[in-house]
């Protein structure tokens, strides 16, 4: 994976060069539903095919990037955060992917 193909990808995806998991997925979904062939006319089935095809494969890699991060869960790093940002909305954050495939199976 090639620093050009993430760039690339990020920029398809409206991404800054900074950006949490939660923009990256709402990024993406926006963008799919905008784009998905069985949400718009007959006429524009191919483009839009293509289109959202180049978008799926943007996150795929994002998210293959992502997964390779190593995050730092020591003593030092978890300084950084105050108790009032540790919150609820920041740990449902966190974890809202994983609670929504769990809930989906």
């Amino acid at each position: 994976m090639e620093f050009k193909e993430i760039d690339q990808a990020r920029k398809l995806l409206g991404l800054g060069e900074t950006a949490s998991l939660k923009e990256i997925r709402d990024a993406y979904r926006t963008l799919s539903l905008k784009y998905h062939p069985d949400r718009n006319p007959v006429g524009a089935t191919e483009e839009l095919s293509e289109t959202f095809k180049k978008i799926t494969e943007a996150y795929n890699l994002i998210i293959e990037y992502c997964s390779c991060y190593r995050y730092s869960f020591t003593k030092k790093e978890s300084q950084f955060f105050s108790d009032a940002e540790m919150d609820k909305e920041h740990f449902k954050n966190f974890f809202d992917g994983w609670i929504t495939n769990f809930e989906k199976e």
